[in-house]
């Protein structure tokens, strides 16, 4: 771990939608979030429509580089929801500083049965993680 860690959220751009198509056909890459096969084709059709903008539906890139986290100038946070057992995943959001709000009972049906998520968030004047300020010269 660095001392200049950035978390910043930017729109979908072209090169992202390579990834994109991977995540319609490969199950092991997105784990449970893993819907099953789709058209690989239907991320850049959905690009050219909206940039992943749409008023209903959109998404934003999660990107980590040195320095701090950004959020996006109209906000006063940014938030990210995980799965319980995505220990990993949960472990990273908090060395880069966001901390866990709250289990959110039953917000997935996934598998059969209905699953817990968990939401962490990063306010824009939130200290540095503990990890990041162990890494700051004194």
């Amino acid at each position: 771990m660095t001392a200049d860690l950035t978390v910043r959220l930017r729109p979908v751009g072209e090169a992202d939608l390579a990834m994109f198509r991977r995540f319609c056909t490969e199950p092991g890459l997105i784990g449970l979030d893993w819907a099953g096969f789709r058209d690989a084709a239907a991320p850049a059709r959905r690009f050219a429509v909206d940039g992943y903008l749409g008023d209903d539906d959109g998404r934003l890139v999660v990107e980590v580089e040195p320095e701090r986290v950004e959020v996006e100038p109209e906000r006063a946070a940014a938030g990210i929801g995980t799965h319980p057992e995505n220990v990993a995943e949960q472990r990273s959001l908090e060395k880069a500083g966001f901390q866990l709000d709250g289990v959110i009972r039953a917000c997935e049906f996934r598998a059969g049965r209905w699953r817990d998520g968990y939401l962490y968030s990063r306010l824009r004047d939130d200290p540095p993680s503990a990890a990041l300020a162990e890494a700051l010269p004194a």
